[in-house]
């Protein structure tokens, strides 16, 4: 599937390097959470912050730790401040929209090394808070307004009148970093993929 988009954005790219945090809950600020996860990536990669030209950071909750527009503010944590940092949200599309955006973004020449980082932090958060909040990733006006709960319309869909394992998933805290690199830039580091 991805050979077409190969083909048409005209160079090859390579995930360089991956970290992640635990799963669960995990009480360290969404901030750090990123950070531990960028640091974790920066490393495994062989890389520096530097290197780094841009970031793509995914987050739909952010507005739960106080902090919505988080790329600019982590960019500026690992030491890059004057390196462009772009915060996506599309709901549970979030890091599928941010994966792409970065391979787009090495594949079309724009930049040979970027962060690509999802973070989430909502196991803090009541209940009702976050049954809300999911809520707002719906049409809300149509959907959570009128009392469906993500919950609900994940079971409805899935035929679980409790929500299915899907809803179940979603109190966690976790934080993934990718770094993308154009493939010759750098020697292939089969062993991280």
């Amino acid at each position: 599937m991805l050979k077409p988009f190969l083909r048409y954005m005209g160079e090859k790219v390579y995930v360089l390097g991956a970290g992640s945090t635990k799963y669960g809950k995990l009480h360290e600020s969404i901030i750090e959470i990123a950070l531990n996860a960028s640091r974790d990536a920066i490393e495994s990669a062989g890389i520096t912050p530097r290197d780094v030209k841009a970031g793509y950071i995914s987050n739909v909750f952010g507005v739960a730790d106080k902090q919505v527009h988080m790329a600019p503010v982590i960019m500026s944590n690992l030491g890059i401040p004057d390196v462009p940092g772009l915060t996506i949200e599309s709901a549970c599309g979030s890091g599928s929209v941010m994966f792409r955006e970065a391979f787009a973004n090495v594949s079309a020449g724009f930049y040979d090394c970027v962060l690509a980082l999802g973070v989430e932090k909502v196991t803090h958060t009541s209940t009702v808070e976050s049954t809300t909040l999911f809520s707002y990733c719906s049409d809300f006006f149509y959907e959570g307004g009128n009392g469906a709960s993500f919950p609900g319309l994940f079971g409805s869909d899935s035929g679980d009148e409790l929500g299915g394992s899907r809803a179940r998933a979603c109190g966690t805290s976790v934080c993934h970093s990718w770094f993308w690199r154009i493939r010759d830039s750098l020697p292939a580091r089969d062993d991280i993929l």
